[in-house]
């Protein structure tokens, strides 16, 4: 079996189409998860969203905070989202891990946390 080359799917033009569905998917996502969740997994997925949207992140990290997100975002998964209490519990040690893969270099946290903080105009 070939290796997929995530370089190549990642370097292609993305399209306003692309953009909006995932925007849409994405927000649809979040909107659900707040009402069940409560916040926790919202802070996780929009912190792999900076880092996926992050100019500075290497492209295989790029790659796995993709697929963190679409692990996210879409409804089936080991735990369906709609199970009372467990619900979220797979997706958040998804979008976990993918945050605890990135490489323990203090910048690169900071920067992550700095955006974060400036675009949902949170304090510092």
């Amino acid at each position: 079996m070939a290796a997929i080359d995530f370089r190549a799917i990642f370097n292609r033009p993305v399209t306003e189409e692309d953009t909006s569905r995932v925007l849409r998917e994405f927000d649809g996502a979040l909107e659900t998860a707040a009402q069940r969740d409560g916040g926790k997994v919202i802070n996780l997925a929009l912190r792999v969203w900076e880092t996926f949207q992050s100019s500075g992140v290497a492209p295989n990290t790029k790659v796995l905070m993709a697929l963190a997100l679409l692990y996210f975002i879409m409804p089936w998964d080991l735990i369906p989202d709609a199970t009372p209490l467990l619900g979220y519990s797979d997706d958040a040690l998804v979008l976990a891990y993918a945050l605890s893969s990135l490489p323990k270099v203090a910048d690169v946290a900071r920067i992550v946390r700095s955006k974060f903080r400036e675009r949902y105009g949170l304090p510092s």
